[in-house]
């Protein structure tokens, strides 16, 4: 979930706009201090960790080898 006092208003060419409180799926690991997210409105981009604060609701156990692929 992205920080519900998040002030940002300013955004780079390949960072996902984000707005205070707005949950974001994770789509590529952190590296850096920055992922890749998607909103609700399915836009991708860069996402500093900065402006995250972690849910219980991550699953980093999920393997190469999932059957589950959507």
């Amino acid at each position: 979930m992205v920080d519900p006092a998040l002030t940002t208003k300013k955004w780079g060419n390949k960072d996902l706009p984000l707005r205070p409180g707005e949950t974001i799926d994770v789509i590529v690991k952190p590296q850096d201090g920055k992922l890749i997210g998607r909103n609700k409105d399915g836009k991708f981009g860069y996402v500093c960790l900065c402006n995250i604060q972690q849910e219980s609701d991550i699953y980093d156990d999920v393997g190469e080898d999932c059957i589950y692929d959507n």
